[in-house]
């Protein structure tokens, strides 16, 4: 039955869903291959043993070199980068990324 997010005519009417975004055989695939392009063309390279890990070698403005890590699970990105925001922010030009459920406040920042 539809719910209220069809809209007021469609409300209580019996629906058949012909094709859904999730449950696919190929969902899970082309999301990541849409996924690992974004993150590719943006200088960082999957691990050999974990190809939902990346990583790019980059330096803070005072010189100290480190490498940034960018570690997917599914749909979740985790930035392991003293500029995350700029690495999301990049990533949302390739694919429409919704807003982080994480309240900011909640998000641990690591100085070193």
């Amino acid at each position: 039955m539809a719910g209220p997010e069809f809209g007021p005519s469609q409300l209580r009417q019996t629906v058949i869903i012909v094709r859904a975004l999730y449950g696919l055989k190929f969902s899970g695939g082309a999301w990541h291959a849409a996924l690992a392009e974004a993150i590719n063309s943006m200088g960082f390279q999957a691990t050999l043993t974990d190809p939902d890990v990346w990583y790019h070698a980059t330096s803070k403005e005072n010189g100290f070199e480190y490498y940034e890590y960018l570690i997917v699970y599914v749909d979740d990105i985790l930035v392991l980068y003293h500029k995350a925001e700029e690495v999301m922010a990049t990533i949302k030009n390739y694919i429409d990324l919704t807003t982080p459920t994480v309240p900011h406040e909640h998000i641990l920042k690591l100085q070193f």
